[in-house]
């Protein structure tokens, strides 16, 4: 009630906690090759995955366990037929006409875009290409630097409208990559060596954008049986040089991460915090 008007279009904990209202979760994951990000990915329930680097489909393909896990999967990358700025049209019409409605249906709970460092750089090809004429200096040159500012804008724009406001989880996939002496010589925080690799400056309204921006890691461990195994980690908070991030406080460290694993500790701190 407000001002003695009951009001209808609140959201509430009662709706959460009586399943009313199903609360979904945005992350980023950020790692380098091998790092387990389209691994981590295919282990999220009912998965439709916009692919727009080669093979992506390979680790979900290759692992029985994963396959029950998957919906569906498109691939999103320019070629001889088909330019960035036409694959960023058809990304934008397969998700508002194909995942969209799937989720509406109830066959679709998580949509994945594996992965964005190479989604960033599509829509950098359309700045240089068609988008061309838009930025010039006094000269007549291309104004790279204009250009830039309007990449974060072409990509906060695309996330808002198309990815964030999907009513299910969202799953974004990002390549990691370390700064230059250059860089970390203008960055007020020394210590943060690591970053998401997003061209331009999109990447800071990107890690606003997601409830959790976890850096994964892996790690060579002897198993029960003696083996030598890799182990896949998920960092949740600023440390050892990499902005991880979580809107909870989540441990430091998350050991065998998969959806089951970051689930199970969201819930934790969840009842924790009741």
């Amino acid at each position: 009630m407000y001002n003695g008007k009951e009001l209808k279009v609140l959201k509430t904990l009662e709706q959460i906690r009586s399943g009313e209202i199903k609360k979904y979760h945005a992350a980023a994951f950020v790692g380098g090759p091998g790092a387990g990000k389209s691994y981590l990915l295919a282990t999220y329930p009912k998965f439709i995955s916009a692919i727009t680097c080669p093979g992506e489909e390979d680790t979900f393909l290759n692992v029985p366990k994963l396959q029950k896990n998957v919906v569906g999967w498109e691939h999103f990358i320019p070629s001889d037929t088909e330019t960035a700025p036409e694959v960023i049209e058809r990304l934008k019409k397969f998700i508002t006409e194909e995942v969209r409605p799937a989720i509406t249906a109830g066959k679709c709970e998580t949509f994945g875009l594996d992965n964005v460092t190479f989604l960033a750089e599509y829509f950098w090809m359309k700045k240089c290409t068609i988008d061309r004429h838009l930025y010039k200096t006094k000269g007549g040159e291309f104004d790279t630097r204009g250009a830039y500012a309007g990449l974060k804008d072409d990509l906060r724009d695309f996330f808002l409208t198309y990815v964030m406001s999907l009513p299910c989880n969202i799953v974004l996939t990002i390549h990691l990559m370390l700064e230059t002496d250059e860089a970390m010589e203008r960055k007020p925080d020394k210590t943060v060596r690591y970053n998401a690799a997003v061209l331009g400056s999109f990447r800071d309204k990107l890690a606003g954008m997601v409830s959790y921006m976890l850096y994964l890691e892996k790690k060579a461990i002897i198993n029960k049986n003696g083996k030598p195994v890799m182990q896949y980690l998920a960092r949740t908070d600023k440390s050892n040089g990499k902005p991880a991030k979580s809107r909870l406080q989540l441990p430091l460290l998350i050991e065998d991460i998969s959806y089951t694993k970051l689930k199970q500790a969201i819930d934790l701190v969840m009842k924790g915090n009741k």
